[in-house]
């Protein structure tokens, strides 16, 4: 697991969303990044399990889809 996140900070890093959806039915988030990365968040739970950091240092956790 940490190999796995390691890769995708690796990925990741330096590279600018440009275009993020929600699916309201299923909670799932699409991310589209510059050079054409993309990064799909399915939720499985029916909880958003996500945290998120910004370059500022500031984040925010997750809280329920629905």
């Amino acid at each position: 697991m940490i190999d796995a996140v390691h890769e995708l900070r690796e990925r990741l890093d330096r590279r600018v969303v440009v275009e993020a959806a929600l699916d309201q039915e299923t909670g799932d988030l699409l991310f589209k990044f510059d050079q054409g990365t993309r990064l799909q968040i399915l939720n499985f739970t029916g909880y958003e399990t996500w945290e998120i950091r910004f370059p500022d240092g500031t984040g925010e956790y997750s809280n329920y889809a629905k």
